[in-house]
């Protein structure tokens, strides 16, 4: 029959006997471990997730506060482009009314030398009016020295108004 050896049975028991010390003491902690290593990485994904989800926001909020930025800018630029354009009606304006004063002073200092010319020219021709009077008062009066006068007077009074037309 079969026989079955003494040492096998010892090596058998002994296997065994090897085997529960492994589990308990070696697989045991080993599986452990490993268990804690795989709830580590969890972790770390989640936290990765965590922190991408966390850079999307961010993300979103900068390119967020980057158009804002961007319509505040446009909004800013328009802004100036009006004050501008106001600034600029305003100095045209401006310009425009100090241009029509200085039309009507100037012409109103033309009326006023023009008034004083003619009020000059009279003044001539009354002093010549006066001394051609005194000339024929003192004077013996004859036609010929009457025409002599008058034609003089006509020529000093002539010369006189055509220098102050011109």
């Amino acid at each position: 029959m079969l026989r079955i050896d003494s040492n096998l049975i010892w090596i058998i028991v002994n296997l065994l006997i090897f085997y529960f010390l492994i589990r308990k003491f070696l697989f045991k902690p080993v599986l452990n471990i490993i268990e804690k290593r795989k709830q580590m990485v969890a972790e770390q994904f989640e936290k990765a997730d965590t922190a991408n989800a966390e850079a999307q926001e961010l993300k979103t909020q900068y390119e967020a506060s980057l158009q804002g930025a961007k319509e505040e800018a446009i909004q800013i630029v328009a802004d100036a482009r009006e004050r501008a354009d106001v600034q600029y009606k305003q100095i045209v304006s401006d310009a425009e009314k100090r241009s029509a004063d200085l039309l009507e002073k100037t012409n109103q200092d033309m009326e006023k030398e023009r008034d004083r010319a003619l009020q000059s020219v009279q003044k001539e021709i009354g002093t010549l009016a006066m001394a051609a009077a005194v000339k024929i008062i003192g004077e013996n009066s004859s036609k010929v020295t009457d025409e002599q006068l008058y034609n003089e007077f006509l020529s000093k009074t002539g010369d006189k108004h055509d220098s102050n037309n011109g």
